[in-house]
Formats: structure tokens, C-alpha cells, sequence
């Protein structure tokens, strides 16, 4: 075996050591949902009786089916906001 061979392989040793240190870095994130109690019965708005809920309602289930971004969206709650609010000042409260 010459000299050379010898350096090469002290070369892979160094480059297999930096790559378990840099597996070492990473932490392992967990993904599950956190727990909670089924047992407690939780009481949903009467829709019907509060506009507001009912259109912010809709206007996320608008962003989540054509994957808008936020700032599209605070945009839309601010012009409806102030559309609503013109339209019926006395059942809306701005924002």
C-alpha cells in the first residue's frame, strides 16, 4: 500500500465523522395530535343568531379550499368587516 491510499482513508474516516455529528443536530419532532377529554361536552354557537361566526366561518373554509394565504384573508375579513358593519351597524360590531 503507497502513502496515498493511507490519506484517502483518513479522509473518508473525517467525512464519516462529520456526517454522526450532523445527525446528532436533528431532534425527532412528534406529529401526533395531543390528547384530549371526549368527556366533556362542549356547547357550539347557534350560528343562526350571529352573523359574524357565520361569515368568518365561511371565509376560512374559502382560504383551506383554494389555499389562499393569510394576508389574502385579513384582507377579506377587512373589507366585509367594514361591507357588513355599513350595511347593518346595529347587529355588527367593527373589529
Amino acid at each position: 500500500p503507497s502513502k496515498d491510499s493511507g490519506e484517502d482513508d483518513d479522509q473518508n474516516i473525517d467525512f464519516d465523522d462529520s456526517d454522526e455529528e450532523e445527525d446528532d443536530d436533528y431532534e425527532e419532532i412528534n406529529f401526533t395530535s395531543p390528547e384530549f377529554d371526549n368527556d366533556k361536552t362542549k356547547l357550539l354557537p347557534n350560528l343562526n343568531d350571529d352573523v359574524c361566526t357565520w361569515v368568518m366561518l365561511w371565509i376560512l373554509q374559502y382560504q383551506q379550499r383554494y389555499k389562499l394565504p393569510n394576508v389574502a384573508i385579513n384582507s377579506l375579513f377587512k373589507f366585509l368587516n367594514l361591507l357588513l358593519s355599513v350595511l347593518d351597524k346595529s347587529r355588527l360590531k367593527p373589529v
